[in-house]
């Protein structure tokens, strides 16, 4: 059966858009952390050799995986749910390079349009906490340009601690779509490496580890 996503973006491609952009909206706002593992948890890659890396470093004796988060221009791992075929507009290449993840019950993912999570991170800034070294002005990506400043400049929590004191996984990022962003890998769960044949239409399992 055709994957529902990829079907509706050939088909009406600005419905794929707006309907995905609600659904993920509502689910991220709404659901428990349970219900979306369940729904799926998908980051595209894009490049099969940082892919490999990334599957070599997660599956090491000791990984240290925290430096993802500061990779590429923007800031922590943009992931969409439902299916693989959300993490990306349109492509030619004939495989998609995917991580699906799952996250610990117990985390919480901040809102920017919440009040109660704005409140939280207000709150939190005005602690000792906030004085104390922040992890997230050592990641950096090529531009060097630190993960706390590009968080500053979303107008998001941007010190490493809010996230590991308040079991907060990441934020509900805008982009050209909604997404979850993980920005705390201690309350990733599991990762499961993925390529997405397009040609064979089927996903191949590399890895799934608890």
């Amino acid at each position: 059966m055709q994957d529902h996503w990829m079907k509706l973006k050939s088909t009406d491609y600005e419905r794929f858009r707006t309907e995905l952009y609600s659904k993920i909206q509502t689910s991220l706002e709404k659901d428990s952390i349970r219900n979306i593992n369940r729904q799926g948890i998908y980051h595209n890659v894009k490049n099969r050799q940082f892919w490999e890396q990334m599957k070599v470093e997660y599956n090491s004796p000791l990984p240290n995986i925290q430096h993802w988060l500061g990779k590429g221009n923007t800031f922590g791992i943009w992931c969409s749910l439902f299916s693989p075929h959300t993490t990306y507009t349109f492509t030619t290449l004939s495989e998609i390079p995917i991580i699906r993840f799952k996250l610990y019950p117990i985390s919480f993912i901040y809102d920017p349009c919440n009040p109660l999570c704005v409140k939280a991170w207000n709150l939190f800034i005005t602690t000792h906490h906030f004085q104390k070294p922040n992890e997230f002005d050592e990641l950096k990506n090529d531009q060097q340009r630190s993960l706390a400043d590009r968080l500053k400049d979303a107008n998001l929590p941007f010190h490493a601690l809010f996230y590991s004191v308040m079991k907060c996984v990441g934020v509900i990022g805008h982009s050209d779509y909604c997404a979850l962003v993980i920005l705390n890998t201690d309350l990733i769960q599991s990762a499961e490496f993925q390529h997405y044949s397009l040609e064979k239409k089927r996903i191949c399992n590399f890895h799934n580890t608890q």
